[in-house]
């Protein structure tokens, strides 16, 4: 996920340069970025907010509808649309620095059959929905 947010917001500014290049670039960037938080922002709001995950979907939709529509207005009033895309760097660069701080929770699940916990480890979520909810020493049996 940081990746994603280092992407977006290399994107972001290299939008702020008037050039061929800068363009093709930052949409390259910008559309991995994209693509990363589509498929990972779900998980890891299932991950941290187990209980929140309409909530905080609704949320993050919420930001996404309204940054599309303040930046056509925002890049009027820069004068530049180049500009007007670049000033999103703004926000994106805390995001970035904030979500470097922000570490995996570690997921534990209960076997019904030994009643004992075991670790999943989040690395099973990004794989498999089902994978993340059946513990290794089910997994090991088939």
């Amino acid at each position: 996920m940081l990746l994603a947010l280092a992407a977006l917001t290399a994107d972001r500014a290299l939008r702020g340069v008037p050039a061929t290049w800068a363009l093709l670039g930052g949409t390259v960037l910008g559309m991995s970025g994209l693509a990363l938080c589509k498929v990972l922002l779900p998980i890891l709001l299932r991950a941290h907010f187990p209980a929140r995950i309409t909530l905080f979907t609704g949320v993050y939709t919420t930001v996404m509808a309204l940054g599309a529509a303040v930046a056509v207005p925002v890049a009027a009033y820069a004068g530049l649309p180049s500009l007007g895309l670049a000033v999103w760097a703004v926000p994106a660069l805390p995001a970035t620095l904030v979500g470097s701080f922000v570490r995996a929770p570690k997921a534990w699940t209960t076997s019904a059959a030994q009643g004992s916990a075991t670790y999943v480890s989040p690395w099973a979520m990004a794989r498999s929905r089902l994978r993340a909810l059946v513990p290794r020493t089910s997994r090991s049996r088939r």
